[in-house]
């Protein structure tokens, strides 16, 4: 919950220096090319033509002339009509293709290696909101850092298949959101993504809040229902959990997962992947103050064991070769931490605070 307030207000002052044109949240330092969806629109303009003569000659003369206009006229009107089909063909194949499926106004940008495309902005004035899973013809992967922070606007969201992340502050105080729709594609959900969208219908199991899409409406555990649980039971077709989702949980004694649940499984009340290779988040409000990292886990994640006050030591084994960023941030107890020797990797802040 510390790191939480913190991070918020150096996300939020970056994102007002770039209002100013110094700096964009949402945007990628790395991409070249800015794209906006637009619908696409045809007219066409029915030639018209008027013919008016005066004619003082015979009346053979004038009754051919007539007929010579009136054939004129009628294939002139003929063409006309055969412009306008090709043109509403036209726009009938335009309007089909994918990536019209999108809601005009949001910003897609090239990634450095012109191999994907990443939401960075939204400028468009529709309250319901559908995200592209291609744009011209490649990839949409992710919906990038505070794309779509702060609009009040937006009621609903649909996020098409195939993309796999959504970043950091994506829809940050999204106050009058109230439905979103994440697919399958989905594999990360970053930190504080739906901060502060007060309206936003979740669905509910034991002491969490979800999200997902018809077929599975708890795919997404997105955080706790409140930082004062002291358990929480995962759904069995959970996929994905949110980054920070127990953040400020510091009375939580037990996480459990049911054995038919194919991504995380439970050991001692800890999360950890299904293969155990993985341990996601230490329940930190046990009183314990010896923990030993289980061995064969090779990577300890994000933030696993922040805001773990009761902790004095701990030991990680040979088989961890990661420490993830901000993994023992405000452990405020924590006096010794062995660690093995196979660690190549230790990410930003991962002792912040000890």
């Amino acid at each position: 919950m510390k790191r939480r307030l913190l991070t918020g207000m150096l996300v939020l002052a970056t994102c007002v220096v770039g209002a100013f044109g110094f700096a964009s949240c949402g945007g990628d330092d790395s991409s070249s090319t800015t794209e906006s969806s637009v619908s696409a629109e045809q007219s066409v303009e029915n030639a018209e033509s008027s013919v008016d003569s005066s004619i003082e000659e015979s009346s053979t003369e004038s009754s051919v002339e007539s007929s010579s206009i009136e054939e004129s006229s009628s294939a002139m009107e003929s063409d006309s009509s055969t412009e306008s089909s090709s043109t509403e063909d036209s726009s009938s194949e335009d309007s089909s293709s994918t990536e019209q499926q999108s809601t005009e106004g949001i910003i897609y940008t090239l990634s450095d290696d012109g191999t994907y495309y990443i939401v960075t902005d939204y400028k468009g004035t529709a309250t319901d909101v559908v995200i592209a899973g291609t744009y011209k013809d490649l990839p949409v992967t992710t919906i990038g850092d505070c794309a779509f922070e702060d609009c009040d606007s937006l009621t609903s969201v649909v996020i098409s298949d195939g993309v796999t992340t959504i970043g950091e502050y994506a829809f940050y105080e999204c106050t009058s959101l109230t439905s979103v729709v994440i697919p399958d594609s989905v594999t990360t959900i970053g930190s504080s993504a739906f901060y502060g969208c007060n309206n936003l219908q979740y669905n509910e199991y034991d002491n969490a809040y979800y999200l997902g899409n018809d077929e599975n409406p708890y795919f997404a555990l997105i955080e706790a229902k409140e930082t004062d649980i002291t358990s929480c039971e995962m759904a069995d077709s959970t996929k994905v959990i949110g980054e920070w989702a127990f953040s400020g949980c510091d009375s939580l004694t037990s996480i459990t997962v049911s054995e038919n649940n194919t991504v995380y499984q439970s050991i001692d009340g800890n999360l950890y992947s299904k293969d155990g290779k993985t341990l996601i988040q230490y329940a930190i409000g046990k009183t314990a103050t010896e923990f030993t990292i289980p061995d064969g886990v090779t990577t300890i994640g994000d933030s696993a064991f922040e805001d773990c006050s009761s902790l004095t030591s701990v030991v990680i084994p040979d088989s961890v070769t990661t420490i993830g960023e901000w993994a023992f941030s405000f452990c405020t107890s924590l006096t010794s931490v062995i660690i093995g020797d196979s660690v190549t990797t230790i990410g930003d802040f991962a002792f912040r605070y000890c």
